[in-house]
């Protein structure tokens, strides 16, 4: 089993690598070709004049509806605002295949009706157990939070009314620590997410810190509380260990946020090395309040509560929007954008609260987190019928035995549905498990799919830094002294070789894909020229050297068919050693002719004869090119030309006609447009057009495929 397993591993790792690379080639096969030789009047000549003239004298709206024929083929994704989606995107473009709203629950369904009307199908993404849309973004940022903000609905809300289609997505990722998540899901998703326990979890990613500060000295502040949050900056950006962890700050009111911003910046002006350090770092300290956090994370949020006891000791139990209704979303928000830790700073203790009356949620929740972040998990209430109930297997046998071998052990390690069967706790460190045990229990049975049971768990638990080892029912229950034995050598080689097993929590697997540089492919329906320049001495009366005359037809027919008559009859005449091409010639080869039965056409406006071999299809898909004479554009067949102006269409797309001449003429080594280039492309253009190949657009200023239109339309 396991060599299945990890068989099957490297499968599911080859499959990701080749979609990834699949996905690189269609969005490669899809890339127009952008140049110095496009024409002005094609796409690409358009974009191309707009970049260098940096969009002078045209809008980007204009500039995005004028070449919305090659736009989502050289970006195939638009990361985009709906008030973006209004400013730049024409409702006359081509709708998108998918449009895709993240943080939904923030986004009031008037501004998303907009950008949902530019796509064919939609996907709405969003938490409606976080923020919803308020008047706060409608006053544009001028109303400050404390204020009383009307929540308004959502897109999520309206499409959950309407009964679209939904899943839920349980899985939690962004906590490293099971104790950064255990709050808001016990308290508002009744446990549902699916959280991974960590090697620590012994200890409390979530510490209380009470400042003594004094709220509202200064315009609804709390000075003290933003300079001690300044100070744990300072303290972490003088640490080379501290420092590798990314800083963000939450407030919950905007003055307090200024506060705390114009305070960091003097505290960056003294320290000029602090400065350059976070704005060298991969993501630098963010300042945010309850209003605009929701989105952002870091590896450790520092939460300014500000609200407390005034200079003379009085609290009035006032948390901003805390207290209004859905304060508990906000708090929801603000408490879980931490990664890896997250310290609270009060300026009261959370038993001060005890005796508060306020009715709302948001206030209340706000008091027992608090509780939570002084005291940990024994300070949590969970609500009734959100307790995760345990299921134990051979596990408690497996705990017991190693309990007999000396080793502290608890069984059944997390606090959601899923759970480390076995964790043994490390002789040399109380704090942490030294190995993770998963049998296949009840959390291997309750995964849906086999990737989730065999990678994405053990993946997830390895990302948090476990030692794992896996255990088969059926291999305890023969041998279960084997099982245990091999548990036991396998904590004592990590021991012994603690660096072989050590993880770096802040590393970030990726997958190293390298992809070969190509240019981009032009379309190219062109093959050579081959000219028939054999001669002959012809011999005897003309009757008896027809049938090398017959040879000669057939010949250049084969070489050179479909050709004009006017070629044919000065090739015939140049392979017989004839000086020009007179009647008795001309007689001779329609005499051949006939005789080996070929097929002609007549094409543009009927002046031209063109001659094919017997057996030839006219559904030509090239065109010749070179020869030791170029052909005039007149003796190049319309089943020939039109492939050289589909080469020339799809390269560039639609483009002016007098633009598509001169490139298809240059395709043929034709360097200028003459009256018989022109009048030939035109009758060309006119046949191809009645047969609904081609089609004129823009009110009939640029040519183009038909196929490109409807792929527009599309």
């Amino acid at each position: 089993i396991k060599q299945n397993i990890e068989d099957y591993k490297a499968l599911i790792e080859k499959f990701k690598e080749l979609t990834i690379k699949e996905t690189a080639a269609i969005v490669s096969s899809r890339m127009p070709s952008i140049n110095e030789k496009s024409p002005e009047s094609s796409l690409q000549g358009i974009l191309n004049k707009a970049i260098k003239g940096k969009c002078r004298g045209k809008s980007i709206r204009q500039l995005f509806e004028e070449v919305s024929g090659i736009l989502t083929k050289i970006f195939p994704v638009f990361l985009m605002s709906p008030m973006s989606c209004a400013q730049y995107l024409s409702p006359k473009m081509p709708k998108f295949d998918i449009v895709i709203f993240d943080e939904a629950s923030q986004m009031p369904t008037s501004e998303a009706i907009g950008a949902i009307a530019r796509g064919k199908s939609l996907i709405v993404v969003g938490d409606s157990k976080q923020m919803p849309p308020t008047s706060f973004f409608q006053s544009k940022g001028l109303v400050d939070i404390d204020s009383n903000l009307d929540d308004l609905e959502s897109i999520l809300d309206d499409c959950d009314v309407i009964g679209m289609p939904s899943r839920c997505l349980s899985w939690h990722y962004r906590s490293k620590h099971e104790s950064l998540i255990r709050f808001s899901n016990a308290k508002f998703y009744g446990n549902n997410l699916v959280t991974f326990p960590s090697p620590n979890d012994m200890l409390n990613k979530v510490s209380f810190v009470n400042t003594k500060g004094i709220y509202g000295v200064k315009k609804a502040t709390n000075e003290i509380e933003a300079k001690a949050i300044v100070k744990e900056v300072a303290r972490r950006l003088k640490s080379p260990e501290l420092r590798e962890k990314s800083i963000g700050i939450v407030t919950f009111s905007s003055v307090q946020q200024e506060m705390v911003e114009d305070l960091l910046q003097d505290m960056f002006s003294k320290h000029k090395d602090l400065e350059l350090i976070n704005l060298q770092s991969k993501e630098p300290i963010i300042v945010k309040n309850l209003e605009n956090i929701q989105g952002d994370e870091r590896d450790v949020i520092l939460l300014s509560v500000c609200y407390g006891p005034d200079n003379k000791g009085k609290m009035y139990y006032r948390f901003g929007p805390i207290n209004n209704p859905g304060g508990e979303k906000r708090l929801n928000v603000a408490i879980s954008r931490a990664r890896y830790e997250m310290i609270v700073f009060a300026s009261f203790e959370p038993e001060l609260l005890n005796n508060m009356k306020s009715e709302s949620r948001g206030a209340q929740e706000l008091a027992n987190f608090l509780k939570y972040a002084k005291y940990g998990s024994d300070a949590l209430v969970v609500p009734n019928g959100s307790v995760i109930e345990s299921k134990v297997g051979i596990e408690k046998q497996i705990g017991e035995k190693l309990r007999e071998k000396g080793y502290k052990v608890n069984i059944d390690v997390g606090k959601s549905s899923f759970r480390v069967d076995v964790g043994i706790i490390n002789p040399d460190n109380e704090n942490e498990y030294i190995l993770g045990v998963l049998c296949d229990s009840y959390s291997y049975e309750s995964a849906l799919t086999s990737k989730d049971r065999n990678i994405v768990q053990p993946n997830a638990l390895d990302l948090l830094g476990w030692n794992i080892m896996r255990v088969w029912s059926f291999d305890y229950y023969d041998n279960p002294k084997q099982v245990i034995d091999d548990i036991c050598k396998k904590i004592e080689d990590i021991r012994q070789h603690p660096e072989e097993y050590k993880h770096s929590a802040l590393d970030n697997p990726q997958m190293n894909i390298e992809f070969e540089s190509k240019d981009i492919k032009q379309e190219n329906y062109s093959k050579p020229y081959i000219m028939y320049e054999k001669q002959y001495d012809i011999y005897g009366t003309r009757n008896e050297n027809m049938n090398v005359k017959l040879k000669i037809i057939e010949d250049i027919l084969n070489n050179e068919a479909p050709i004009s008559e006017e070629l044919l009859r000065n090739r015939f005449a140049n392979a017989i050693g004839a000086t020009r091409a007179g009647p008795s010639i001309q007689e001779d080869m329609f005499y051949c002719l006939r005789n080996l039965g070929v097929k002609k056409n007549t094409n543009y406006s009927q002046t031209k004869n063109f001659y094919w071999r017997k057996d030839q299809s006219s559904d030509l898909d090239y065109y010749r090119v070179g020869g030791e004479k170029p052909r005039a554009m007149d003796d190049v067949p319309k089943e020939e030309l039109i492939v050289a102006i589909k080469e020339v269409l799809l390269n560039n797309g639609p483009i002016f006609k007098e633009d598509l001449k001169r490139y298809v003429a240059l395709a043929f080594d034709i360097k200028a447009v003459g009256r018989k280039v022109d009048v030939t492309i035109d009758d060309c253009v006119q046949c191809y057009l009645s047969k609904n190949l081609l089609t004129m657009i823009d009110n009939d200023t640029r040519i183009a495929l038909v196929s490109q239109v409807q792929e527009k339309i599309k």
